[in-house]
């Protein structure tokens, strides 16, 4: 059963008793995805900057956050893509290799995924004045 101080905890305090990443080491972590976007991130990686080994970085991610590191980051940047899109029009496959996607076609694939637009039909949507 759990008390109605429970439902109003911080969920980094709750996540943290789940098995998570500390807040400064979390904080560390998505500034330096954050930072870094667009470069081929690694687990290992992400693992040395929240100081914790690649064994346990995965699941204390996952506790802080609910999404695994490597999902949390390809959500990253699609939304960083999509701040681009807004801004104005940019070749895509430029967009695509500078958020370290592979290629377009994957860019595309994960664009769509996430949002449930292309890209290229996305652009226009967002466009000021366009038609919701």
């Amino acid at each position: 059963m759990h008390s109605t101080q429970d439902l109003h905890e911080n969920p980094r305090a709750r996540s943290r008793r789940g098995g998570g990443l500390r807040p400064r080491a979390l904080d560390r972590v998505k500034a330096h995805i954050e930072g870094h976007v667009g470069e081929n991130l690694t687990l290992c990686e992400l693992a040395g900057v929240a100081c914790v080994s690649k064994f346990h970085f995965a699941r204390m991610f996952r506790a802080s956050t609910g999404q695994a590191p490597m999902a949390y980051v390809r959500s990253r940047r699609i939304e960083r893509a999509r701040r681009e899109l807004e801004r104005g029009s940019r070749a895509l496959s430029g967009l695509a290799a500078e958020l370290g996607f592979c290629d377009q076609s994957h860019f595309t694939r994960s664009f769509r995924r996430m949002t449930g637009f292309t890209p290229g039909r996305y652009a226009p949507a967002s466009a000021p004045g366009a038609a919701p």
